[in-house]
């Protein structure tokens, strides 16, 4: 668990049935030392919105359970995910230990001496950075220290010493190795080595994570083999959608695949508008026409004046802007007429990619979980393979 770095932002709020719930949290440091008291609110709106059912019950003991009876965030998420997933054989392992930094000493010592990172993440992202777009930029130092309640970079002042940003504290090179040597666990690694430090605690054959992750990830092997450490092979992770049978129904008897679905909504809308029998879409086969017409006109106009052939092309020009405008109007027509069909794709590709995000980054599980409880989890798993290339689609029933 990245339990020290993870962006707070990314993960104080939730949607559900339309709504956005968000845990209201002034939040320093890390964040997986969170207390998990101030969520109280938030599994009482939980409460009200989903209702009092036995499912509905169920659910909300389980959230009550996970986060007001586990005194921070890390415990929690701990809980909630062996709840789900433990019977697999889950291992869940929180970094943020003294007992596994011990193994990362040499590692945070040579980047505090040497500043060695850096320049090896520099030295790929040169080779990268013609045909690829760079994810991440290294520090001067890559480490963050931590104290209670906050978590801030480390710098190297000019005279060797190093200074804690955003506060007053300043420690000499002596004092700091002798930090890192007793108190290991007051620092945490940034994104170009938390990485490392991970493959440093568990070694990995392969590394499974989302194309993000993965794409950062190739810009550090040069790190890897510089402190010795197993570099492992990169392994973008699966993906599902879940979309309901009749919508999907109505999807496809528009005339599209299921591919489609992952197309621009104004695309599959202009696709639609253009497959209806009998009636015209666009003006392009008349402002051909218009084009053929007006140029043999400022040819023969040419032929009497040189200067007259402007004059026409300026026309021509005008014309076919208005004829673009018309076609605008046309569309806008065809649209309203069959507005139907046109409202079946929004909404199809809107349960497809809610707020124009990936479904799977938006959507909160428990809808699902209230219909099918465990059997949701179960269905995931049996389904989906970590290795596959291909993005899964469950299509509920109904």
């Amino acid at each position: 668990m990245a339990t020290e770095d993870h962006d707070f932002e990314e993960i104080n709020h939730l949607y559900l049935f339309n709504k956005k719930i968000t845990w209201e949290q002034n939040v320093k440091g890390v964040t997986g030392k969170i207390p998990t008291n101030t969520l109280a609110p938030v599994i009482a709106e939980l409460r009200e919105l989903l209702g009092d059912t036995i499912a509905e019950t169920d659910v909300v003991k389980l959230l009550e359970e996970a986060y007001l009876n586990h005194h921070n965030l890390s415990d929690a998420t701990r809980f909630l995910v062996l709840h789900f997933f433990g019977e697999e054989g889950l291992l869940v392992i929180d970094a943020d230990r003294k007992e596994l930094k011990m193994l990362f000493q040499e590692v945070m010592k040579d980047e505090l001496e040497n500043q060695v990172s850096m320049k090896l993440v520099t030295q790929t992202n040169k080779l990268l950075e013609s045909y690829y777009q760079l994810q991440i930029s290294p520090r001067p130092i890559n480490l963050f220290y931590l104290d209670e309640g906050f978590r801030e970079r480390i710098v190297k002042a000019p005279d060797t010493h190093f200074e804690i940003i955003n506060t007053d504290l300043a420690f000499s090179f002596t004092f700091m190795m002798d930090l890192l040597k007793h108190q290991p666990e007051r620092f945490s690694p940034n994104v170009v080595l938390r990485p490392v430090y991970q493959e440093a605690i568990l070694p990995n054959l392969a590394y499974i994570g989302g194309s993000g992750e993965t794409s950062y990830w190739l810009q550090l092997k040069n790190v890897f083999d510089h402190f010795g450490i197993f570099y492992p092979m990169l392994v973008p992770r699966n993906h599902a959608l879940i979309i309901n049978q009749k919508q999907l129904q109505k999807f496809t008897a528009l005339g599209f695949a299921k591919e489609d679905l992952f197309r621009p909504v104004d695309e599959l809308i202009s696709q639609y508008v253009k497959s209806l029998d009998g009636i015209p879409s666009s003006l392009e086969d008349e402002k051909e026409k218009i084009t053929v017409i007006l140029n043999e006109v400022a040819s023969q106009f040419s032929a009497v004046d040189s200067t007259l052939q402007a004059t026409v092309q300026s026309e021509l020009k005008r014309t076919l802007n208005g004829m673009d405008g018309l076609e605008k109007k046309l569309q806008a027509a065809l649209k309203r007429k069959n507005e139907t069909a046109v409202n079946q794709i929004k909404s199809t590709i809107e349960k497809v990619k809610p707020a124009n995000q990936l479904q799977e980054r938006y959507s909160n599980f428990i809808p699902y979980y209230l219909k099918y409880n465990q059997g949701f989890i179960k269905e995931l798993l049996s389904v989906m393979k970590p290795l596959s290339e291909d993005l899964d689609l469950f299509v509920e029933e109904g």
